[in-house]
């Protein structure tokens, strides 16, 4: 632990990295201090698999507009499944320091079906190209991004990994009311308090859909749907009969 004036480098990092078996992957570790993104010098990328093997060691990452960025084709042979860690080794500003990030090795990703049109249908004020938007915001793709990030995470938390999902449109209500919930709370904060009620009803909404999701659901991950599972796990009250 460092003394408290100490400013840390964060890793931006929105949830554990999905590699697709088979396939490339583009794989990122942005640094971030102040408020700004940090220059790496130098940086390499090791990927160690559930076994604690290393299928990548130490490979020279390249920077790309500041970020150490490695793109990896995982062999179609290796085993799916959770377990895995990405290690980044970044110089920054002549010192190493090493970030890690949990992994797994996937069939597919889990993408989201929520596009702006949606999220306009919905509330129809908010599209840019209507005769009295209510705010200048020319898309809507970032609070899309980080409602999809807490989904995929929340999914997590109850061991519903995102990509053993095999019905996205399951997640379209959630997903699009979480997304107006934070448009909201951002537009209370900028513009006008009164739209904090606004973001309060569709986090609201966003609460009821995922307290009755389920979805079909890759038990034992072969890439076809064996069960249905639900978003929220059981709790029992009492002793199970």
């Amino acid at each position: 632990m460092s003394g408290a004036t100490t400013t840390h480098y964060s890793a931006r990092l929105l949830g554990p990295d999905l590699i697709v078996r088979g396939q490339a992957n583009a794989l990122s570790c942005p640094i971030y201090q102040s408020g700004a993104s940090v220059a790496a010098t130098a940086a390499t990328v090791s990927i160690y698999d559930a076994s604690n093997t290393a299928q990548v060691d130490g490979a020279t990452a390249p920077i790309v507009a500041n970020i150490a960025t490695y793109s990896y084709t995982p062999s179609a042979t290796l085993q799916l499944g959770i377990g895995w860690r990405i290690e980044w080794a970044i110089t920054l500003a002549s010192v190493v320091h090493t970030f890690r990030n949990d992994a797994a090795l996937v069939r597919h990703l889990l993408y989201p079906v929520v596009t702006d049109a949606d999220l306009f249908r919905r509330v129809p004020a908010l599209d840019p190209t209507g005769s009295a938007p209510l705010t200048s915001e020319a898309d809507f793709q970032d609070y899309r991004d980080e409602a999809w990030a807490e989904i995929q995470l929340r999914l997590l938390n109850v061991r519903n990994r995102p990509n053993l999902i095999m019905q996205p449109t399951a997640l379209r209500q959630v997903h699009r009311d979480l997304s107006l919930a934070f448009i909201f709370d951002a537009m209370a904060t900028r513009l006008n308090e009164a739209y904090q009620d606004q973001a309060d009803r569709f986090r609201a909404h966003y609460e009821a859909g995922w307290s009755g999701l389920s979805f079909d659901f890759d038990t034992d991950d072969d890439g076809q749907a064996d069960s249905r599972r639900s978003a929220s796990p059981t709790v029992w009250l009492t002793g199970r009969l």
